[in-house]
């Protein structure tokens, strides 16, 4: 199932051998904790996603080829339980289903996902776990037999990653990531090994700071020979201009592809092209439209091998609250070059009254829209907690607050991000932009 926002776990027991039919990597891919995170931040205090409608192109018609709801929720209004179906001949039978666990902030703490095997669930098939601050701690799939699971120091910061498959009733290790910090506790150095009579050093990388931002990524293939780097070049207002991706050839650096990046006035990311120097007609154009709002209106990309020729469009609708409500996509035909329909999805929202409305939805504004170093949160009466949460759910900052304080997001990138403002009346979030 395309396209879907299903939540998909595997086993700590992992009940599911090697030998079952196994979903292809996209898919695994794609059913990972972003997709909590698609429920996590896309409701307010006021509106819940309690559906979603799926739907596969067939040519200018849409069929519909699964469905995702949720099942139960806490007293926040964040998905307990959330099933997903897929479409079997003419009527939609069990695909998934997900149980989800939560820290008091709200943050997820658990998930683990059911497969039907067509008469029951299964065990657990896919399992992850996370810090309170939204930092994957494990991640086992079932499907695989593999796992990750990551260390960190007091600070907060990851310090290894480690794989491991599951060989004969055990965990064995496979390879790991050892990162390594500068001064100012940004990332320096990856170092990937691979277990392999004693641990191996198969690739270093290392990134170079100035100022505290990221100028340029190494990376050195120690044992296959070569190395290649990414230069970062920003724009004033300290939004990335340019990628320059090259590769040491007889020692000398040559750029193999150039990514360039522009803006709307408002911040939001509006053009990101990619050109292979080595052969310029291979290249890839992005083009982004938003409404009032900063919501993504439109995407469309553009292909080089035919002069920049329109070959894959998505449009996004929103109702009066700002959820979505629809998108779908169209893409070219390679014989006709007539646009087709891909993928559609369809949204549906419920008001929702929980534990947390106790506090009116106009009582709490946000100013300004956009803002570009601080932010005010107008409306408050006591001493508050507020949460900066990004696109992909994770929390970026938090900030004790009172009435009328100022608050710096200078180092935030442009972008939209969602304000969590706890008070004593209780809880709501705020969508803003940063310019």
């Amino acid at each position: 199932m395309k396209n879907i926002f299903i939540i998909i776990f595997i086993a700590i027991g992992l009940a599911v051998s090697a030998q079952e039919l196994k979903p292809n990597q996209e898919k695994v891919d794609f059913l990972s904790a972003k997709t909590v995170a698609k429920h996590y931040n896309s409701r307010s205090a006021e509106w819940v996603l309690d559906r979603t409608d799926t739907y596969t192109g067939a040519n200018t018609e849409w069929l519909q080829d699964g469905a995702e709801f949720t099942v139960t929720r806490n007293g926040h209004g964040f998905p307990l339980t959330i099933q997903t179906q897929v479409m079997n001949g003419a009527s939609l039978e069990n695909e998934y289903f997900a149980t989800l666990t939560y820290y008091q902030n709200d943050s997820v703490f658990e998930y683990n996902l059911q497969e039907w095997n067509g008469s029951a669930w299964s065990d657990v098939v896919f399992y992850e776990k996370f810090r309170s601050d939204g930092q994957k701690i494990e991640s086992i799939n079932g499907w695989y037999s593999t796992r990750s699971y990551n260390t960190f120091d007091a600070q907060g910061k990851k310090t290894e990653n480690l794989e491991q498959d599951y060989i004969n009733n055990a965990w064995v290790d496979f390879a790991r990531t050892l990162y390594t910090y500068n001064a100012n506790n940004l990332l320096e150095g990856e170092e990937y090994q691979q277990a392999a009579g004693g641990w191996t050093t198969k690739v270093n990388t290392t990134h170079t700071y100035t100022n505290l931002v990221l100028t340029e990524t190494n990376i050195n293939y120690v044992t296959e020979g070569g190395q290649s780097r990414t230069q970062y070049s920003y724009y004033p207002s300290g939004k990335i201009q340019q990628e320059l991706v090259q590769n040491l050839e007889t020692g000398n650096w040559v750029t193999k592809t150039r990514i360039n990046y522009e803006y709307t006035a408002e911040g939001l990311l509006s053009v990101k092209s990619s050109v292979n120097l080595d052969d310029p007609s291979f290249g890839l154009r992005h083009e982004y439209t938003y409404n009032a709002y900063g919501n993504e209106d439109t995407y469309f990309v553009y292909d080089n091998s035919d002069n920049w020729t329109l070959f894959y469009k998505r449009f996004n609708t929103y109702d009066a609250n700002q959820n979505i409500t629809e998108f779908y996509t169209l893409a070219q035909a390679t014989r006709t070059r007539a646009f087709v329909n891909m993928d559609r999805s369809v949204f549906t929202w419920s008001s929702f009254v929980g534990v947390e409305k106790q506090i009116k939805k106009n009582t709490i504004k946000i100013a300004p829209i956009p803002a570009e170093n601080f932010i005010q949160i107008h409306g408050l009466e006591n001493k508050s907690t507020l949460e900066i949460i990004d696109l992909t759910g994770k929390q970026i900052a938090q900030f004790e607050i009172t009435k009328k304080q100022a608050i710096d997001i200078s180092k935030l990138k442009a972008g939209v991000y969602f304000a969590k403002v706890i008070t004593p009346n209780g809880t709501i979030i705020k969508k803003f932009i940063k310019r």
